[in-house]
């Protein structure tokens, strides 16, 4: 009931108290005078004892049909047994007959032979044979007596073949069953079969006492429920009236007022101070629209300021509970939770900036933040400046961030490119003559030195071969720092990979390369030696990691494979080349690209730095990751534009 409308209470209660309980207390008293009343003439003992009546009834007269069959099996063994004696002489078998039937107290006893009659008792009536089927004497020949049941008078029949006489030669022997007998056999199977059919119809009895019982008290509560029902009404109207005003009034229609009534009672005094209530609700309403549109004016001027700029914007109260955001913001610190509830579950690492800000009071606080948001290091520019309130006092602080990622490592890029520049500059020029003097002497001394001669020849090669490497770094510097501006053409990207696993198979026979590429061509717009460059590296890497891992006998596990992936909608090629090598180690995975950044005992770490402008140059993106068993780099061209024809 908790649930209800007072309007469905009411009708409830009244049908509970006013119709429920008292029809429940008459189905009760019926139910129990039906049960005591009725069903006690119809009880088990009742039915058992009328039973017993009449099975025995039947006893008696299956007990003459028994005698009537031992009476037949006698005479039709007696005349088989005399048949020599007695079949000579007509009256001798009249006798004969006459005696079996008064011995016995049979009624009748007649021997016939194909529908004749051969001989019957005096004192018998006479025997309407013909109605004994065909098909009772064929069962004679399995069965021993046949009782027929022609109720025939007040005889009981029996009729058997006699055995030792002409095919064909039956008795037929009938015994009197006593006529009151009879009849009172009669009436008893009569009465029991009132007795079932009332018995029977008393379940109907029973359901349409019920159904008239239901009928009466559905009625009964129908007509309660109205009377409830109006009885609620004008209790409950008065309620309804006020109940559908507060939902106009919630929806918006502050004009709306409910009737008072004449009646000076308690739902007048209700009803007036609603009215009152909606009165002065109306006023403030309108008050509230007004300076609802200076506030949505101020707040869309802002919204197009906050949307427009391209730095992070956020404002927070004096709890840090932020109070207002941009897009760039959310888009920065990969936010995707709304609402956003406090800086600490966003940006944690300003809260040290934010209390100097809330300090201070008046002065800007400025700071460089470096977060990881998404397993990507980001650099930020962030200024945070409190927002005072008329007294002076620090209302709510403001914090404007930008990505200054890019620019930074431009920044590294640029300054180690010029590092490059002047140290291939400084250590190229002497390189030359170092070599040259180490094979003069090499040349002119080796044949003079008679003291450890092999010992001399050892040293200056490794001079020559540090020079040598030395070079090759110089090389490196030389490429990272003056990269041509790439030619770009028309190039078919299968081709360029091919070549490139071609020196890779004959470098590292051991390893398991896979490519696999649709039939046809990919045409990419791209420097055809500087993408070669790039898939180089990349393939050298993942040999360097897949060799790093196992050992020179168990190379044939390392498993290299370059996918492809083609995005028409957009012209993009993308490329992912997977090892199942060692991967790179996760403190320097986002930094990996950075010049001079390596995990090999020997490297310069400019190769990726290499393979990265390239690939900016070349208008895409590069990135490399760890997976499961291995390191995955990925990249990304432009389509030719016959590529979609």
């Amino acid at each position: 009931m908790f649930n209800l409308t007072i309007k469905r209470k009411v009708v409830l209660l009244m049908g509970l108290i006013v119709t429920i309980i008292p029809i429940i207390l008459i189905a009760t008293l019926l139910y129990s005078y039906y049960l005591f009343g009725v069903e006690h003439f119809f009880n088990t003992k009742v039915n058992e004892a009328i039973e017993e009546t009449v099975k025995v009834a039947q006893l008696y007269l299956q007990e003459h049909k028994d005698k009537v069959k031992i009476d037949s099996l006698s005479i039709a063994n007696n005349i088989e047994k005399n048949k020599h004696i007695i079949f000579n002489n007509k009256d001798l078998l009249q006798l004969f007959v006459d005696q079996l039937a008064n011995a016995r107290g049979l009624a009748e006893i007649m021997v016939f032979q194909d529908g004749f009659v051969i001989i019957r008792n005096s004192l018998g009536l006479a025997l309407w044979f013909e109605n004994i089927k065909s098909e009772v004497l064929d069962k004679l020949e399995n069965e021993e007596v046949i009782i027929l049941d022609d109720n025939v008078g007040n005889r009981v029949r029996a009729v058997t073949k006699i055995e030792g006489l002409p095919e064909n030669t039956y008795v037929l022997v009938g015994r009197y069953i006593d006529q009151a007998i009879l009849d009172h056999l009669k009436k008893t199977e009569s009465s029991a079969e009132q007795y079932k059919l009332i018995l029977g119809g008393l379940d109907i009895t029973k359901h349409k006492l019920q159904i008239i019982f239901v009928c009466s008290s559905t009625l009964l509560l129908t007509i309660s429920v109205l009377i409830a029902r109006r009885l609620a009404l004008y209790i409950t109207k008065p309620l309804e009236e006020m109940a559908l005003a507060t939902v106009s009034l919630r929806d918006g229609n502050f004009s709306v007022r409910v009737p008072e009534g004449e009646q000076k009672d308690e739902i007048h005094t209700l009803a007036r101070a609603f009215n009152v209530m909606t009165e002065k609700i109306s006023e403030q309403h309108s008050e509230l629209v007004i300076a609802n549109e200076v506030s949505n004016t101020r707040r869309k001027f802002i919204e197009v300021i906050l949307a427009e700029v391209s730095v992070g914007i956020l404002a927070t109260n004096l709890d840090y509970k932020v109070i207002s955001y941009n897009n760039i913001a959310l888009d920065l610190l990969a936010v995707n939770i709304r609402p956003i509830l406090k800086i600490e579950d966003i940006f944690p690492e300003l809260l040290k900036l934010l209390e100097n800000t809330k300090n201070s009071a008046s002065e800007n606080q400025i700071d460089d933040l470096i977060i990881v948001r998404k397993n990507k290091k980001l650099h930020l520019a962030v200024k945070s400046g409190p927002v005072l309130d008329q007294k002076g006092k620090v209302e709510s602080l403001v914090i404007t961030f930008s990505n200054i990622t890019d620019l930074i490592y431009n920044q590294k890029i640029a300054a180690w490119a010029d590092v490059a520049r002047r140290i291939a500059h400084e250590i190229k020029n002497p390189l030359t003559p170092i070599s040259l003097a180490a094979e003069r002497l090499k040349r002119k001394y080796s044949a003079e030195i008679q003291s450890e001669p092999n010992s001399f020849i050892r040293y200056i090669d490794t001079i020559i071969s540090h020079v040598g490497d030395i070079e090759r770094m110089v090389a490196e510097f030389v490429d990272f720092a003056k990269i041509p501006d790439p030619k770009i053409e028309k190039n078919n990207f299968i081709k360029i990979i091919e070549e490139s696993l071609l020196l890779q198979k004959v470098a590292n026979p051991e390893i398991t390369y896979s490519f696999e590429p649709k039939q046809g061509k990919y045409l990419v717009k791209c420097d055809y030696g500087q993408i070669l460059r790039v898939i180089n590296n990349l393939l050298n890497n993942a040999a360097d990691a897949i060799k790093a891992k196992y050992s020179i006998g168990n190379l044939s596990e390392g498993r290299i494979i370059i996918n492809i992936r083609e995005d028409l909608r957009n012209d993009q090629l993308y490329i992912e080349i997977i090892d199942n090598g060692c991967g790179i180690k996760q403190t320097i995975i986002d930094r990996i690209s950075e010049p001079y950044v390596t995990t090999k005992q020997h490297g310069t770490g400019l190769g990726l730095a290499i393979v990265k402008k390239i690939i900016e140059e070349h208008g895409g993106k590069f990135s490399i990751s760890n997976i499961k068993d291995g390191a995955a780099a990925a990249f990304n061209l432009s389509f030719f534009e016959d590529q979609k024809t």
